[in-house]
């Protein structure tokens, strides 16, 4: 593995960045942009239904702010 990939953000931690960033709309929109980063692990990481939850409130957080 290369210095650079030992170094990303785990998918969670980046899919709720993404989700703070009020420039999301869904948990699809967010997996869609996941996998344009490179990420693989995507479906197993958000697939997880507490995981979803969270992405959920973030998102509803973002919108209201």
């Amino acid at each position: 593995m290369s210095e650079a990939g030992s170094a990303r953000i785990p998918t969670v931690d980046r899919a709720m960045e993404l989700a703070s960033s009020g420039g999301f709309s869904s948990v699809n929109h967010i997996r869609q942009h996941l996998r344009r980063e490179g990420y693989t692990d995507v479906a197993r990481e958000l697939g997880k239904p507490a995981v979803n939850v969270m992405i959920v409130q973030a998102l509803h957080a973002a919108a209201t702010d």
